[in-house]
């Protein structure tokens, strides 16, 4: 187990489950980016390499599948209120 703060752990408290994101696709050379995007169905941190944890979340695509992106890779477009009170 490592004992330092997973990298990206300070993007934390700026998601949710069921928050809107963006993140922008790798295009072939010479295209444009395209931003996608999805909403989070999990947050967690995972252990890559020997030593150093990181924050993920794994999203649910337009397209409806999923895929895992670090939390620095994603863009905040609306918050999931329904646990906001009105």
């Amino acid at each position: 187990m490592v004992d330092k703060e997973p990298f990206d752990s300070r993007l934390v408290s700026e998601f949710s489950i069921g928050d809107l994101v963006s993140y922008m696709k790798t295009p072939l050379v010479g295209w444009q980016d395209v931003r996608e995007y999805g909403f989070i169905e999990k947050i967690y941190s995972q252990e890559i390499g020997r030593e150093r944890e990181f924050m993920f979340a794994k999203i649910i695509k337009t397209d409806g599948s999923t895929e895992n992106f670090m939390l620095s890779c994603l863009t905040l477009e609306s918050k999931n209120n329904k646990d906001i009170e009105k």
